[in-house]
This record gives C-alpha cells, sequence and structure tokens, in this order.
C-alpha cells in the first residue's frame, strides 16, 4: 500500500474527499450501502470541522 504523506499546512475541504454519486448510482445502491456512505461522510465531515478545516455548513452543501 502507498502511503501518502501531507505537509500540516496542505488545505483540505470537504470537496476533495466527499464521494458524489449520480442519481442513477445512487439508485443502484442497497440500503446498506446507502447508509454506510451517509455514516462515512458524516464522519469525514465532523473531522474536518475538529481540525478546523471546514464547517458544518460546507459538509450539507
Amino acid at each position: 500500500l502507498a502511503t501518502l504523506v501531507l505537509s500540516s499546512r496542505a488545505l483540505v475541504s470537504f470537496e476533495d474527499v466527499v464521494v458524489t454519486f449520480t442519481g442513477e448510482e445512487w439508485r443502484h445502491l442497497n440500503l446498506a450501502q446507502r447508509t454506510l456512505y451517509q455514516e462515512v461522510m458524516l464522519e469525514i465531515c465532523g473531522l474536518l470541522v475538529s481540525l478546523g478545516k471546514a464547517s458544518l455548513s460546507s459538509c450539507r452543501a
């Protein structure tokens, strides 16, 4: 596995790490997959907010 090391000065936004699906792709996900997606996106957002790299409003966009 490759490891990515970023400087502590690297700027990270929610848009940098968010995974988006088209409507068609979303319809192909089952309930468990949709739930996992939502949980992971909330976790990422929470981490970015705690680091001061995002605001809650930017995560809801």
